[in-house]
């Protein structure tokens, strides 16, 4: 490789040329022959992908999914301080393929859809005495869930869609410019690839550093799911009864404790995105995006709203036990 470098002198037209030959390695940055090597590095790359789903700001599971879904429906609407104008269009139902957050949530799902591929592909390829083969099996069922479930998402959203299973490594046009699969060829390929993540460990077998990791629960539950959506309605019911025989899933004695952070990841929790608070920006942003400025111990933005018109509200009994823990009034 030949670097040319031209330094110029402040005051003279004159410039001192010289050329040679410089081997690079990139200090920098990690590719693909420099990570993967060993099992610590393995783990912290699938970890990687977990983070996909809830990193800060506009992401998947911290308001994308709030914003480009629930806003189109009778329950939520963009509140007096949405401030984005495509916000406001999904709220309004005139929004188009031009909008940036649907854009985003099909930009983030397939570059968290990457990051498995590159899990699947590369964890395999780890030296056998540099990993152990339980933990090797675990990840890339870890990987495969994950892009299920991002998969899964993508064809509820938009119907057919391009499927990508390898490692994108160029920016060639055959890598970049794919056609889209039919809805039946993304559904197999989900369906598949949560089979093998039932092999995942129960989620009672996990300790406490990798709560929250998919487990085999998760993937049967995300399984029925897809049955149900494909009204396959035997294979629905059977997977269901399976997680509910099988899991140890049960729900809390008190509704509340599903949002109570001292149980997280407890006995009513399939799988969540683990967010921690939403210190500096870092964390879920839900409720301070949506609540009023007046509600106690919630500097609320007032950017998202409940929609009241809709009337939700009114579909809960005065004697439901969630009413009080889902909605607070003035």
């Amino acid at each position: 490789m030949k670097i040319t470098n031209i330094l110029f002198a402040s005051t003279l037209l004159i410039g001192i040329v010289s050329c040679s030959k410089l081997d690079e390695k990139p200090e920098s940055l990690l590719v693909s022959e420099q990570f993967y090597l060993n099992e610590n590095q393995a783990v912290s790359a699938v970890n990687g992908t977990y983070r996909k789903l809830y990193e800060s700001g506009q992401s998947i599971y911290n308001s994308l999914f709030q914003i480009g879904v629930e806003m189109a429906t009778d329950d939520y609407e963009a509140g007096p301080r949405a401030r984005n104008a495509h916000v406001r269009a999904i709220s309004n139902l005139t929004h188009d393929a031009s909008n940036d957050r649907m854009e985003q949530l099909w930009k983030q799902s397939y570059d968290a859809i990457n990051a498995s591929n590159q899990n699947i592909e590369y964890i395999a390829l780890i030296s056998p005495e540099k990993i152990n083969d339980a933990i090797r099996k675990r990840l890339i069922n870890e990987a495969k869930f994950l892009r299920a479930l991002h998969y899964f998402n993508l064809v509820r959203w938009f119907g057919p869609v391009p499927l990508v299973l390898k490692p994108v490594t160029s920016l060639s046009t055959e890598e970049l410019y794919v056609t889209k699969a039919s809805e039946k060829e993304v559904y197999n390929q989900i369906i598949a690839d949560l089979k093998d993540a039932e092999n995942l460990p129960n989620y009672k077998s996990y300790g406490d550093n990798d709560k929250g990791r998919a487990s085999s629960g998760a993937a049967k539950s995300i399984l029925a799911k897809v049955y149900l959506t494909q009204q396959d309605w035997s294979n629905a019911k059977l997977k269901a009864q399976d997680v509910i025989d099988k899991e140890g899933y049960d729900l809390f004695p008190e509704f509340t404790d599903v949002f109570n952070i001292d149980k997280k990841n407890g006995i009513e929790h399939i799988f969540s995105a683990q967010f921690k608070g939403n210190s500096g920006y870092q964390g879920n942003s839900l409720a301070s995006r949506s609540a009023p400025a007046d509600i106690p111990g919630i500097n609320g933005d007032y950017a998202d709203a409940w929609h009241a018109e809709g009337g939700l509200y009114g579909t809960f009994s005065k004697q439901d036990k969630r009413l009080n823990t889902t909605f607070t009034t003035g």
